[in-house]
């Protein structure tokens, strides 16, 4: 509650090593898979099994915690051996794909002056999809996702108050990422999009 009002409310947590906890049920043995994702930080994970059993790891990351700048996919057969893995930093190009001109000269003109400028990054990103192929290789589709709240108090007509809020629900550009039957991304590509509704949950 004491948390200063912004725009986007939300809530960040660091998280921190990444492991994958297999069980055998049967036996009650279990160990731990440990991704290496070359010194970056997880923002958005998820799995899916694959035809031949196996598990298919994949997911969004970072490298200051502050968005989304890269990806990481990981092939593990049915014996949980590692098959295949890769980790990827995505181009200045490619996170400003759905950037208005006006906003991308902005940010080369304060580069070319010297400024301290951050890196672009892609904010809100979620997964709805890792999709194992029967071919063996995976799709990764991730979406920007975000809720901004809006809040009205006005005087009625006898001299009271009354307070309305409305809820506006953000889907925007989605993020395709394909890797290939050994592990390594193949092609990425953003759809761009624009999509809000208004006080429907979404």
């Amino acid at each position: 509650e004491d948390a200063p009002k912004r725009m986007f409310g939300g809530e960040r947590r660091k998280i921190g090593p990444v492991h994958l906890l297999v069980l055998d049920v049967a036996t009650g043995e279990f160990f731990a898979y440990d991704p290496d994702l070359k010194g970056r930080d997880v923002e958005m994970l998820a799995f899916s099994f694959s035809d031949d059993g196996g598990v298919n790891l994949g997911g969004l990351s970072s490298t200051e915690g502050k968005g989304v700048n890269g990806s990481f996919f990981m092939k593990l057969d049915k014996d949980f051996n590692e098959t295949g893995a890769s980790v990827s930093e995505f181009e200045t190009d490619f996170i400003t794909t759905s950037w208005s001109e006006k906003k991308k000269e902005d940010l080369e003109k304060k580069q070319e002056k010297g400024k301290n400028v951050d890196e672009p990054q892609l904010y809100n990103y979620y997964i709805d999809h890792l999709l194992s192929k029967p071919d063996g290789s995976c799709l990764i589709l991730a979406e920007q996702y975000y809720v901004r709240v809006v809040t009205h108090t006005y005087t009625t007509a006898n001299g009271g108050t009354q307070t309305t809020t409305t809820y506006y629900y953000y889907y925007n550009d989605i993020i395709a990422l394909n890797y290939d039957k050994n592990g390594e991304l193949a092609w990425k590509k953003v759809l761009p999009k624009k999509q809000v509704s208004t006080n429907d949950g979404g």
